[in-house]
């Protein structure tokens, strides 16, 4: 029995019974065995840079946040008026999934950087221009830099946030503010990188 190898569209009936078959697909042209492989190696390029399971925890952790603060507009919306949410509740909940995004970004950069030495080699120009442009988005961005090394000190010391609160913005929406508290983190045995500490 011959291999044919063809491109097409297909299609997904989810109302589809057991004694139906649930995909279609459609031939627009049979295509031969070497632009076949062609193709699946393009493809296992694409999904090696967009199915790595780093990043899809990485973005995990980003919907996560994004979900914790629409849940905090939402508590404002409800109630209305400036809320401040002190309870130990609200504010392990949020430094728990602080602590996940911080630790999180962190795998993800040591991650692809390992993938671009094993994929091109510890010399690579690929590896090179990687270093390069993390240590320009360092040195030019003053937050980054602070977010690089609360995300040490988090996984040192412990999640850092020690308050929320919930406002309305000038638009309407609500204003959700992480707190954090200056003295609580300098006092901590953190050693922090000077710029940073300032």
């Amino acid at each position: 029995m011959r291999t044919v190898h063809a491109l097409g569209t297909w299609s997904e009936d989810p109302q589809a019974t057991s004694q139906q078959p649930r995909f279609t697909f459609d031939t627009d042209a049979e295509i031969p065995d070497e632009e076949a492989d062609r193709y699946i190696a393009a493809i296992a390029t694409v999904r090696r840079l967009t199915e790595r399971s780093t990043y899809e925890y990485l973005h995990r952790c980003h919907v996560q946040l994004e979900d914790m603060v629409s849940l905090y507009e939402t508590v404002r919306r409800v109630e209305g008026g400036a809320r401040q949410l002190n309870s130990r509740f609200h504010i392990v909940n949020v430094m728990g999934s602080i602590a996940s995004w911080l630790g999180a970004s962190r795998m993800y950069l040591v991650s692809e950087r390992d993938m671009l030495i094993q994929a091109a080699g510890e010399g690579s120009t690929e590896v090179e221009e990687f270093d390069r442009v993390c240590s320009r988005i360092f040195d030019s961005n003053l937050g980054y830099r602070f977010l690089y090394n609360l995300r040490d000190y988090a996984q040192h010391t412990g999640p850092p946030l020690s308050s929320i609160h919930v406002t309305g913005g000038p638009d309407g929406k609500a204003r959700v503010e992480l707190l954090l508290d200056r003295s609580a983190l300098l006092s901590a045995r953190f050693k922090w990188k000077s710029d940073s500490r300032a």
